[in-house]
């Protein structure tokens, strides 16, 4: 929303800035560059936000399930299964036993680290 100086009530503003001349004075720069200057952040904001939403709309498109599942260690590990049974589960099947082996882990999970 750009800023209309005919909406400013004139009795609540100090009297240097009603004509705009106290603006130019203050940024010494002539008003029509100080208006220019803040339609540009404006437009710049609005195209900013508008990426946001954008991103978010894409993300909310993304099949997280699969994702996480390319991703998930615990879960290439299951892959292997030589029966080939898991592979073949439904997504929840499988998250079932994902959590499984998570809540059977024994002990802290230990990173190698370097000597």
């Amino acid at each position: 929303m750009l800023l209309n100086w005919s909406s400013i009530s004139t009795t609540k503003t100090p009297r240097w800035c009603r004509s705009g001349a106290g603006l130019e004075r203050i940024y010494r720069k002539p008003l029509s560059e100080l208006n220019l200057r803040e339609q540009n952040r404006q437009a710049k904001d609005q195209i900013s936000i508008g990426n946001a939403f954008t991103s978010l709309r894409q993300l909310a498109l993304l099949d997280w399930r699969r994702i996480f599942e390319q991703l998930s260690r615990v879960e290439g590990l299951l892959r292997l299964d030589p029966s080939g049974v898991y592979p073949k589960m439904d997504f929840d099947s499988r998250d079932r036993y994902r959590r499984a082996m998570k809540s059977s882990r024994v002990g802290p999970v230990r990173r190698k680290t370097r000597s």
